[in-house]
């Protein structure tokens, strides 16, 4: 499911959130929220890949462009495989101390303020 729709809403109002794939768009996103409702927009969680596949913005940092576009429009964000930095990413071989500062790196990236 890409978007909150008629067809999943039934189970949205059952339980405390949704968590949607990554493969949405702005419209999939403005009908979800608006569909949650303004008491439950927090509640649609739109899933954010940071390995990147199959989506329009790149992995690892790349995904800042998702975040901020989510960000922009009021949505939350629902992040899938932030372990990318340490496995595959600037952290990857790294000591504890580089990884933690790669990692806070990217967090900083995704989610300015």
């Amino acid at each position: 499911q890409n978007c909150l729709n008629h067809v999943n809403k039934p189970y949205f109002d059952a339980c405390d959130g949704i968590f949607l794939n990554y493969w949405w768009n702005g419209d999939m996103i403005l009908s979800s929220l608006k569909l949650a409702g303004t008491s439950r927009r927090f509640d649609v969680y739109v899933g954010v890949d940071v390995f990147a596949r199959g989506v329009k913005y790149n992995a690892g940092t790349g995904c800042a462009v998702a975040t901020s576009f989510l960000q922009n429009l009021g949505a939350s964000a629902a992040i899938f495989a932030p372990g990318w930095v340490l496995e595959c990413g600037s952290g990857k071989n790294k000591s504890v101390d580089e990884a933690k500062i790669e990692d806070s790196i990217f967090w900083s990236m995704l989610f300015k303020s």
